[in-house]
């Protein structure tokens, strides 16, 4: 007998790795979704955020001659030349906004110095000069402004990060200009406030009633289950639109608490702080109560009954036992809803004042109506960090690691 015809089994760790790679095999397609639609455009927002090649495109001439120019005083009369070609063929062009918007980030006037030295320049006859310059605008005439159009027209730039930090004073006035004074820090705190009391409102509405409903797993379990998803079903849009409708000044909300003598006639309920914290409270909800039920319909009720049967009163026994097992899914669902709540857009505008407007409204502003990408995507950025910083500081002090084991 050919002993050596006989095959010989494959070593159990080698099929232990054709199947590991099997099974890594089958989250290939999700890997190269988030690939491309999440990481791809994570690292386009930080391109953005840091890069705006505006005055470059749009002053190729006359950057080409300030190369050589060390500032202290006027570069020379070939950059006035450069200069005035270059805002000729942008307004031939139409194509002005972009650089007028971003020598407005930069100085304080500055889109307005742009858009009118254009216009100024495209009907000037003869050549332009220094003085020229100098008699539309006496900026012109200031070296530290070229210093700033020779610094942007590297095209990497830390301009709208600092804006959305409160770090950048335009050139030109001690004071932040008409065109970057919004106050991001104070709205960024605003969303994190914001985004805490809607967890802690959730979880404390979240935390009984997920206990009534483990404990009573029965009918009315169910309906108390279906009071809460029910709403989770229905658009978002929807739901912020039909508390509109309630907290409006004759809606039914204002007029139940008139009626109970609990406001005054004119009292305002829509567009106020409590408003925003009541809407947003009520659509998160479920996504707080949902991790907390799955947590507690895995303690089982002995734990409760050894306890009393220990002599533990109640409230003591819940405290002690109950809630330390129960804690996990208090953490998950605080946390979801915590996140979720730090890029709210729809709920503030339409039920908040402008006071109450949280920075996800800020990045569709500077995307939708003031065209300003950069700035959009540096606000995205930065309410990124911030939403990792949370994630840490919370693992640090509330010792994630061990609650969720």
């Amino acid at each position: 007998m050919n002993t050596a015809a006989i095959a010989r089994p494959a070593p159990i760790g080698h099929k232990r790795r054709r199947i590991r790679l099997g099974a890594f095999s089958l989250g290939l397609p999700l890997l190269a979704f988030l690939l491309v639609f999440f990481v791809a455009p994570i690292l386009y927002l930080f391109q953005s955020a840091a890069y705006d090649p505006a005055i470059k495109d749009s002053l190729p001439r006359t950057l080409m001659t300030l190369q050589d120019w060390q500032g202290g005083s006027l570069p020379g009369e070939s950059t006035f030349d450069g200069l005035a070609t270059d805002l000729r063929e942008l307004d031939r062009a139409r194509n002005v906004i972009a650089l007028a918007q971003r020598v407005g980030m930069e100085a304080t006037g500055g889109r307005q110095l742009i858009m009118k030295t254009t216009r100024a320049v495209a009907r000037a006859k003869g050549p332009v000069t220094s003085q020229t310059f100098a008699s539309i605008d006496p900026l012109w005439a200031d070296p530290g402004f070229w210093q700033v159009l020779k610094s942007g027209g590297n095209g990497v730039t830390p301009l709208y990060l600092t804006i959305g930090m409160g770090l950048h004073t335009p050139y030109g006035s001690a004071e932040s200009g008409d065109d970057n004074n919004y106050g991001f820090p104070t709205i960024f705190l605003r969303t994190v406030v914001i985004s805490i009391v809607v967890t802690l409102i959730t979880i404390v509405l979240a935390y009984p009633t997920a206990y009534a409903i483990v404990q009573n797993d029965n009918r009315l379990g169910k309906w108390l289950l279906a009071a809460v998803l029910i709403p989770f079903w229905v658009s978002l849009l929807v739901r912020s639109m039909s508390w509109v409708v309630l907290l409006q000044g004759n809606g039914l909300a204002a007029e139940l608490l008139r009626a109970l003598g609990l406001i005054g006639p004119d009292a305002q309920l829509l567009y106020t702080r409590g408003a925003t914290l009541v809407a947003m409270a009520q659509i998160q909800l479920p996504f707080t109560l949902l991790p907390m039920l799955g947590v507690m319909r895995g303690i089982s009720p002995s734990h409760m009954r050894a306890a009393r049967s220990l002599g533990a009163k109640p409230t003591y026994a819940h405290l002690k036992v109950y809630l330390p097992q129960a804690a996990p899914g208090i953490v998950a669902g605080g946390m979801i809803t915590f996140i979720l709540s730090l890029g709210y857009y729809i709920t503030p505008a339409l039920v908040g004042g402008p006071a109450d407007q949280m920075i996800s409204y800020y990045v569709a502003r500077f995307t939708n109506e003031e065209l300003n990408w950069n700035l959009a995507a540096s606000l995205s950025v930065l309410l990124l960090l911030l939403t990792i910083l949370c994630l840490v500081a919370m693992r640090r002090f509330l010792r994630l690691d061990r609650l969720l084991k």
